[in-house]
């Protein structure tokens, strides 16, 4: 059973023969990664054919209905592709499918031979864009106030003058409780 998945962006690590898994369980693998370039409108498309194993699958109850049938059920409730590392240190991809009902079919549609599973950003890509979304310039700049505001404080002739007056003053109260000390210890010992 074959399918299409149109992935954006990079697929770098995912070779022909990466497995296919659902929610972690393998259920089939990469077929072949084509790089479509369209000459009308200089855009590249990255089509990932996948193969699934009937197989590897058990179907429970009655099923009259054509893989693309089952399919496009699945995809109405949710069925998406993304692309997630299969192995940290190789830096390999697999293909994963989940359920993800929540986030919108966005389908391609240029391959009419094989039916679509529309794809979603893999964790990495999201994280990516998430950090290229913060105003890193304006927390630069925000930081670089801050540690202007701390130095102007700690090296403030204030600070010098409060740092002395808190030195005295423990002085002072030190010979305070040393003065009360000797006051106390001769009242003491004339209680006993």
């Amino acid at each position: 059973l074959k399918a299409v998945c149109f992935f954006e962006g990079s697929v770098g690590g995912l070779r022909v023969g990466a497995p296919v898994v659902f929610n972690g369980v393998r259920i089939g693998e990469v077929a072949d990664v084509v790089l479509r370039y369209e000459t009308t409108n200089l855009t590249a498309t990255i089509l990932v054919y996948i193969q699934i194993d009937p197989q590897r699958m058990k179907t429970v109850g009655p099923s009259t209905r054509s893989f693309e049938e089952n399919l496009k059920l699945l995809i109405d409730h949710g069925l998406r592709a993304r692309l997630e590392l299969e192995s940290i240190v190789t830096g390999k991809l697999q293909v994963s499918l989940g359920l993800y009902p929540d986030r919108p079919v966005r389908l391609v549609g240029s391959d009419q031979k094989y039916p679509e599973i529309p794809t979603i950003p893999s964790t990495v890509q999201e994280f990516t864009k998430k950090i290229e979304e913060l105003p890193l310039e304006e927390i630069a700049k925000n930081i670089a106030a801050a540690a202007e505001g701390i130095n102007r404080i700690v090296n403030s002739p204030e600070m010098t003058k409060t740092i002395q007056s808190v030195s005295l003053a423990a002085e002072e109260a030190k010979g305070l409780i040393e003065n009360l000390n000797n006051q106390i210890q001769p009242l003491s010992s004339d209680v006993h």
